[in-house]
């Protein structure tokens, strides 16, 4: 259902360039079958946005990326079925703390002291067959 998305408090952050005049918006349509599309408008051929949705506007939740976008995308289609409520907002961007490291790879994406997501899986050993 569309109501249970939350689409007043849909926003859209860091999205204002020098010399655009009209600031881009967000905009979201049920597709039908739990699908949305989320579309970006005034969106520049420049701009790279990112998907992020959170179940509930609570500072204990952290926002989780949900989709990448590339450059020149303001489309998303996305499936809600497993979320059937919560926020979502579009950041422009793919390095929000200009650490050099894309968000996607980003250890915490905001914040520049915390650099390259590592994973280190120490079992099972490289190699082994897991059943």
């Amino acid at each position: 259902m569309l109501t249970t998305f939350g689409l007043p408090l849909l926003f859209l952050l860091g999205l204002t360039e020098l010399g655009q005049s009209v600031p881009p918006g967000l905009k979201i349509t049920p597709l039908g079958n739990g699908d949305l599309q989320i579309s970006i408008t005034n969106a520049t051929p420049s701009d790279a946005f990112e998907i992020y949705h959170t179940p509930t506007l609570d500072p204990g939740f952290v926002w989780n990326l949900n989709l990448l976008g590339y450059t020149g995308q303001s489309n998303f289609t996305i499936s809600a079925k497993s979320s059937p409520s919560g926020f979502y907002r579009a950041l422009n961007g793919s390095d929000l703390d200009s650490d050099g490291i894309p968000n996607f790879k980003d250890a915490n994406p905001t914040n520049a002291a915390i650099g390259l997501l590592t994973v280190i899986i120490e079992t099972p050993a490289n190699g082994s067959v897991v059943y």
